[in-house]
């Protein structure tokens, strides 16, 4: 068979007959099976004082084990000696093939230490705990635990909740960690602290069905680790069934261990899980909550709060979380009001506190009983915190609900990619809560007509004035000021069966004016005194001090004294047991940081750290919803890039109004709000928008604020400007003082025009300059004076091609003029024109008249230049000095090359020329030799006309040149 291979095989008999020699056949099958498939389990290691347990683990089961030591299926060590062990494993499958696999079970001597046997606490049957089910246990050493220790036990310490092994106060299971939930189908990161060197293994009963040995339910395996932490990733299979189950970890110097039997080190640490529900919503946020964990107070006024961020656009329209009732004291109906509200994010670099919390209150929403459901979650133990007064108790109930809040109309928007938080407090029923309280007795303002023994109420306590006991029979003697009651000698007596919880600690501000002893307080239950204290101090303020520790029921309190004053009491009370409710932690962390509202001195923010470890707290909570459209998108852009900041771009219902802001960065002014083309819609930097049924852009436009003063005159070399504050560029609102100065005795300054409206006084020559967000032009006008004031044209012909200015400051009488065809004929006059008979104007002819009170007069006209050679006719001939002047230039126009003559010449002057252009910009300047005649070029340059500054000495002269 093991030649022919497992299958049918067809086997042909053939016959030859001897006498005949005939030949016949016949055929028939063999049948070979293969032989059945034997696994053996894992290697053992046992101890010779252990007591029979069953083998189990070979596959297929229902063979039979066999071997030294085995009797019935089980295993006997006490039988076998020292030493490794064969045990052999037989099994005949359904087709009589047999097969076998074979195993080794080492018998070890068991040598007690004085440190004893760690235990495992999972529940014994179904799981292997008691020593008596083969349960798990290691011998303990010094140097190889999990966590801060290990402690002994005689025997596993099964307990439903898989605490058992910290019931003697020493809480050894501390060496495992699930820093998120359980969800089938997602990872779990398991944090696993340990002290020596050895091999970690894991097993987790996916299935919950009592068993560690199912598929995949060896998750960890021999895994080395060493003193440190470690961090491990856990995959929750798809098919893991919801609800608590149980894990174990063991830590040993040798792999290979099992999930039961003896270990020679190390420590077993046993675990209960829970397994929660996928989430089957399409978008949803889950913070599953860790069942052994914190539950930490939100009743009102506490709120606490956490954040989450979005990962799909859609409407917020379940809220589910998990609660308990502190001490489990649960109401006789859930009768509990839950305030839901959701606010936006302040980053950690933008909050004050250092870490983000909750910003801008965004929806809000009120749910009373049968607005919403709940039902009993879990049972386990569970720690309560309340971060407002540091109270926790580490096991303070079982009980654990979750709350359910689906269907209500209005659900939040919430936006893909952003974090928002999720605030909730709870209004409880009657009776508010409990706990201790304090009761401040003032003794200020007492009537001081009060007499002995006549009652008056203070805060609730009824009070009298008595004889002091010790006072030999003598009648109360005391007094009554602003701030307190002295007695000398008498008692102050304070009733306080009207409190509404008992007394367990008084404080008494006294002022002692007599030796030690002689002022006492004492707190009574009956006639019993339950504590008393007596001043230590003379001539100073005292606190006597008084406690309730032995669980009495005080119903009054005194104060005597023989010679001191009784300022205040303070009554430290615990009052009736109320409701309170916890929300549960959770394991998961989207952010570190969960936080509690702090009501003093101001509403803020605290952070929420557990009280043991100090370290951050998680609440658990689950967010589902739907998908929705995003509702239109404002789009705040500027322009440019670097010249501010805008806020709150993002997704906006129609006809939301929006602040929409701008903000300039240093070097920049806001100018205005802008739409997609460019049309202002608000020269205000912040303004409210009401969002349209659509997307929209709006920039917010800014410019450097860096603005210029451009300066002119009116007329060439008229004059000059003295700035005050010279800078190459201003901001806006500067003020920059300014002066026009004339350029010679020749000008005066007349008035500023431009943006005079920037100027504080237009018609003065210094003025003060306010800067716009602009640049700003202004321009200096100057009066030439040496224009006549009055002039007379009278007996001219101007013919075809002349082009003639005249001009006067003041008037211009025209009388018997002839203007030919082709000719131009400019007046220019400052007040007046008189224009009288025999003024000819032939047809082709210019003739223009201007009042021109800025004096600016011809020089705009001689800016245009005739074709022919310019007649004129009312001037001196060429060549002669004008009246005034101490130089001529001619020919005038002309060509090019011209003469320039100085009428006089005295010895040792300097003689220097300068020409400008028709705009002022100098294009010649040289020192002339000293002699009267010089000739000068303007051959190369462009037609029109010029400006000749002569200056010899102290002199300077200007005469007009016109180049053809």
């Amino acid at each position: 068979p093991a030649i022919a291979g497992v299958g049918n095989h067809v086997i042909v008999y053939t016959y030859t007959d001897p006498q005949t020699g005939c030949v016949n056949t016949c055929q028939f099958t063999i049948n070979v099976h293969p032989l059945p498939v034997v696994n053996c389990p894992h290697e053992m290691t046992v101890y010779d004082t252990d007591p029979p347990f069953p083998l189990s683990g070979a596959t297929p089961a229902g063979g039979e084990y066999s071997g030294k030591g085995v009797e019935l299926g089980s295993f006997y060590p006490a039988y076998t000696g020292i030493g490794p062990q064969t045990v052999t494993y037989t099994y005949t499958d359904p087709n009589n093939c047999t097969n076998f696999c074979t195993f080794t079970i080492i018998v070890l001597e068991q040598i007690v230490p004085p440190e004893g046997y760690d235990f495992g606490d999972a529940p014994d049957e179904p799981y292997p705990t008691l020593l008596s089910s083969n349960g798990a246990r290691h011998f303990i050493v010094p140097d190889l635990y999990l966590g801060q220790g290990v402690d002994p036990e005689p025997d596993g310490q099964p307990c439903p909740f898989a605490l058992g092994d910290d019931q003697d106060g020493n809480d050894d299971e501390d060496g495992v960690r699930f820093l998120n939930s359980f969800v089938p189908g997602e990872n779990v990161t398991v944090e696993v602290s340990v002290q020596g060197t050895g091999y970690l293994n894991a097993w987790f009963d996916w299935d919950a069905d009592g068993s560690w040995g199912g598929p995949f339910e060896h998750t960890i395996v021999n895994q080395q680790v060493t003193t440190g932490i470690h961090h491990f990733n856990v995959n929750v299979p798809a098919t893991a069934k919801t609800g608590f189950t149980f894990t174990r970890f063991r830590l040993t110097s040798q792999p290979g261990l099992s999930f039961q039997g003896p270990a020679p080190d190390g420590e077993v640490e046993d675990y209960r899980i829970l397994i929660n529900e996928p989430e089957e919503h399409k978008m949803h946020f889950p913070q599953y909550p860790d069942p052994a964990g914190w539950d930490v107070n939100f009743t009102y006024p506490q709120r606490i709060a956490d954040d989450w961020m979005c990962s799909e656009t859609g409407y917020v329209e379940d809220f589910h979380f998990w609660v308990s009732w502190k001490n489990d004291h649960v109401p006789d109906e859930f009768a509990v009001a839950f305030v839901v509200m959701i606010y936006s994010d302040i980053p950690a670099d933008e909050s004050p506190t250092g870490y983000s919390m909750p910003g801008e209150m965004l929806w809000a929403r009120n749910f009373v009983p049968g607005e919403y459901t709940w039902e009993p979650a879990f049972e386990h133990p569970q720690g309560y915190f309340d971060p407002s007064t540091y109270a926790y108790n580490i096991w303070d109930h079982l009980h654990g609900y979750r709350i359910d809040i689906t269907n209500f109309a209005q659900p939040f928007l919430q936006i893909e990619g952003t974090i928002y938080w999720l605030v909730v407090t709870a209004f409880v029923p009657d009776p508010p809560g409990g706990g201790p309280d304090t009761v401040v007795v003032t003794l200020d303002g007492i009537d001081p007509a009060i007499g002995p023994y006549e009652l008056w109420t203070e805060s609730g306590v009824v009070m009298n004035i008595q004889d002091h006991p010790g006072a030999g029979g003598s009648p109360a003697s005391y007094g009554i000021d602003t701030d307190g009651v002295w007695l000398y000698p008498a008692l102050l007596h304070a009733d306080l069966g009207g409190l509404p919880g008992a007394v367990i600690g008084v404080e008494v501000d006294v002022y002692n004016g007599c030796e030690a002893g002689c002022t006492a307080a004492m707190l009574y239950q009956g006639t019993t005194i339950i504590d008393a204290a007596f001043n230590t101090t003379v001539g100073i303020d005292e606190t006597l001090i008084l406690s309730n520790t032995a669980g009495f029921v005080p119903d009054k309190l005194t104060i005597s004294s023989f010679q001191g004053k009784v300022m205040e009491i303070r009554l430290l009370i615990e009052t009736e047991p109320g409701y309170i409710i916890g929300w549960k932690t959770s394991l998961d962390h989207f952010n570190d940081v969960a936080v509690w509202q702090l009501s003093d001195p101001d509403i803020q923010w605290g952070m929420l750290t557990g009280p043991v470890m100090q370290d951050p707290l998680s609440l658990a909570f689950v967010i589902t919803g739907s998908p929705a459209p995003l509702p239109p998108y404002l789009n705040l852009e500027v322009a440019p890039a670097e010249g501010g900041t805008v806020s709150p771009a993002g997704y906006y219902q129609p006809g939301t109004i929006v602040t929409v802001s701008a903000t300039a960065n240093e070097g920049y002014l806001f100018v205005n709000w802008s739409d997609a083309e460019g049309e202002e819609i608000s020269s205000e930097s912040a303004f409210d928008f009401t969002m349209p049924d659509e997307d929209v852009v709006l920039t917010a436009n800014f410019v450097l604020n860096q603005f210029q003063i451009f300066k002119s005159t009116n007329l060439p070399m008229s004059g000059m400007f003295v700035i005050f504050d010279p800078r190459d560029y201003y901001e806006a609102g500067d003020v920059i003082t300014i002066e026009a100065i004339p350029w010679d005795e020749g000008f005066m300054f007349l008035v500023w025009t431009g943006q005079i409206e920037y100027v504080d006084d237009q018609y003065s020559a210094m003025i003060d300059v306010t800067m716009p967000a602009a640049d700003v032009y202004l321009t200096a006008n100057f009066v030439n004076l040496s224009i006549p004031d009055s002039l007379a044209v009278s007996g001219l012909t101007i013919t075809s091609g002349e082009q003639v200015c005249f001009e006067a400051r003041k008037v211009i009488t025209v009388n018997d003029l002839v203007i030919k065809g082709g000719a131009i004929v400019h007046l220019a006059a400052g007040e007046k024109i008189r224009i009288l008979p025999h003024t000819y104007i032939e047809e082709g002819a210019q003739f223009r008249a201007y009042i021109d009170p800025l004096g600016v007069f011809c020089y705009y006209f001689d800016t245009v230049v005739a074709s022919e050679e310019i007649i004129l006719s009312i001037d001196e001939p060429v060549g002669l000095f004008r009246p005034g002047s101490f130089f001529k230039v001619y020919p005038n126009p002309t060509e090019g090359v011209f003469t320039l003559e100085l009428e006089t010449l005295e010895e040792g002057v300097s003689i220097r020329a300068e020409i400008f252009g028709l705009l002022g910009g100098r294009i010649y300047h040289d020192e002339l030799p000293h002699q009267r005649l010089h000739t000068l070029d303007l051959t190369g340059h462009q037609p029109g006309l010029y400006i000749i500054r002569v200056t010899v000495g102290n002199k300077v002269g200007i005469e007009r040149l016109i180049k053809r």
